[in-house]
């Protein structure tokens, strides 16, 4: 996935083009100055999808956790170093701005944060 990256986002308000455009472009900025690029770092426009909670949150995770394993990049998705599945696994610390209650709940699982 050298061209795109994968995210599940809930927010209450419709302003997800603005909340996914401040990190992308930031994030291109930096890496095309650090790396002395003038090329487009992400293919095309972000793309969301509305998920209903009750039937899609399980599929949804799924999807973006195994997408590595499936583009054949790792073959586990532990391995990965962009992931956050091993906090969701409980592996590694989540970090601060990462909630995991609400996905790892529809597992069957309760409240894992390490510390």
């Amino acid at each position: 996935m050298s061209k795109h990256y994968h995210v599940f986002i809930e927010t209450p308000q419709i302003n997800l083009s603005g909340a996914i455009q401040w990190p992308t472009v930031s994030y291109s900025v930096y890496f095309n100055n650090k790396h002395r690029r003038k090329d487009h770092l992400f293919q095309g426009r972000f793309k969301a999808i509305l998920v209903d909670a009750n039937e899609d949150i399980t599929l949804l995770a799924r999807y973006i956790h195994l997408n590595p394993v499936h583009a054949k990049i790792v073959t586990h998705t532990m391995e990965y170093p962009w992931s956050s599945y091993p906090a969701f696994a409980g592996k590694r610390r989540t970090p601060d701005w990462l909630e995991t209650d609400t996905v790892v709940s529809y597992f069957g699982r309760g409240k894992r944060k390490l510390s």
